[in-house]
């Protein structure tokens, strides 16, 4: 019998992509590599190498602690290694650049919420202009 997807199957498959090209994205950027941080988490009673290897490979479906402990291992917010196209951006494979994305949304959820448009349409604005000078 035919495996069914469904629609979950596809959103959590996109997500898998994208978290593990961010952690080889940002291995890549701090001259680690997989197993480097397979070492790390085994060192740290994290997830033994398999696991690491596994994950970051989309060899086997994704479980968020393990997801989670990669997160934890290079340093960087679980959420960040979810955006879309992120591990593009250098500055957000850097750990500077990171923490001034991590302290922004922090700002931003900060401002109350009737003042928050302000900030999106500086946001907004910026990103027109960085767009526009790519050109």
């Amino acid at each position: 019998m035919p495996t069914r997807t469904t629609p979950h199957d596809a959103i959590l498959r996109k997500a898998q992509e994208q978290f593990s090209a961010s952690v080889l994205a940002i291995l890549k950027a701090r001259g680690m590599k997989r197993s480097d941080l397979a070492r790390k988490s085994e060192a740290s009673s994290g997830p033994v190498k398999k696991t690491i290897y596994n994950t970051i490979n989309k060899d086997h479906p994704p479980k968020l602690e393990t997801w989670s402990e990669v997160a934890r291992l290079l340093d960087v917010p679980l959420w960040v290694l979810l955006i879309e196209d992120g591990h593009k951006d250098p500055d957000l494979l850097d750990t500077a650049g990171t923490k001034r994305l991590v302290a922004l949304v922090q700002n931003y959820l900060a401002t109350p919420p009737d003042k928050r448009s302000d900030i999106e349409k500086v946001a907004e604005s910026e990103a027109i202009k960085g767009r526009l000078s790519k050109k």
